[in-house]
């Protein structure tokens, strides 16, 4: 290598080192002012916001790492509040509360400034959203890994988006259903609706107490459901998943189970149609009207009462 090559390999090696040093340097836990040397700039947001609800259809909530909170309260408003803490390499790289009016839809967004930064950035905040009893309309939520807790709601449709972040359901009632994630959970104490759509690659799924149809397709998370009364339609496809359904004793239905490698198992008696295989499962218990159909590859299926 000659010299001049020598010299551009060094200045090179020099600068990664420095900037090792400076980045060390900077993430090195400790406080000044407002900025937070080892986790960049340390800032505690409080946002409080409102909405009238006049001629709104659709209430859509978006967040990419903030936790929400759905609250009901006899009131004619939305209020919305975001705060907590968030540290960032950048003080222009900070997430902001806005509330606007599209058409019928009113977006409440948590979002960051379109900046290009490079560098450390964490939340530990929360976005509490209030509304009014009386509505019961539509409410989608979409976050990439914030939690969502939902108090008792009535609605026409209800829709859960996230990658994974979990759901927390303490009772709704919807028309129209539809959570989908990748490895979020999700825990219901109670759901009821005509139709339920679940999507999801490894996040469980647990629903207490559960009525209406089910649509549940999973790569690998589990689902376990516990029906009061059974008088449904039950459709569900998963990879290596476990697939739990708690049924009534006096329950009617026919149905069709079929896996590669997984178990099956059935408390209730039941009449087999077509040929016995251990694989390969059909059959009808009682005289009512519900159905079941699960496909599963190494997942386990069990239908218990």
């Amino acid at each position: 290598m000659n010299r001049v090559g020598k010299t551009v390999l060094i200045t090179a090696l020099t600068a990664v080192v420095c900037l090792g040093i400076a980045t060390t340097i900077f993430f090195i836990p400790g406080r000044r002012d407002n900025a937070s040397v080892g986790v960049g700039f340390r800032h505690s947001v409080d946002e409080t916001k409102t909405a009238l609800l006049t001629g709104i259809e659709t209430i859509s909530i978006n967040t990419s790492s903030t936790d929400i909170h759905l609250l009901t309260e006899s009131r004619e408003d939305v209020t919305v509040r975001f705060y907590g803490t968030v540290r960032s390499s950048s003080k222009v790289n900070l997430p902001e509360l806005t509330v606007e009016k599209k058409g019928d839809t009113l977006v409440l967004s948590v979002t960051r400034k379109d900046y290009l930064t490079i560098g450390f950035y964490s939340s530990d905040s929360r976005l509490d959203v209030v509304l009014p009893r009386s509505f019961d309309r539509y409410l989608k939520v979409n976050t990439s890994s914030g939690d969502l807790n939902l108090t008792p709601l009535s609605l026409e449709g209800f829709e859960f988006d996230s990658s994974s972040g979990d759901a927390f359901i303490d009772e709704l009632s919807a028309s129209s259903v539809r959570l989908k994630s990748s490895s979020g959970k999700v825990e219901a104490g109670e759901i009821t609706s005509s139709e339920t759509f679940r999507n999801t690659s490894s996040g469980k799924t647990v629903i207490e107490v559960f009525s209406g149809d089910l649509d549940f397709e999973s790569s690998s998370g589990d689902l376990t459901v516990s029906y009061q009364s059974f008088d449904n339609n039950v459709v569900a496809d998963s990879s290596s998943g476990d697939i739990e359904l708690n049924l009534p004793s006096d329950a009617g239905f026919v149905f069709e189970v079929n896996t590669s490698s997984g178990e099956i198992e059935t408390e209730f008696p039941f009449t087999v149609q077509g040929k016995v295989d251990k694989r390969k499962l059909k059959g009808s218990v009682g005289e009512g009207s519900g159905f079941i159909r699960i496909e599963t590859s190494s997942g386990d299926v069990r239908l218990k009462r």
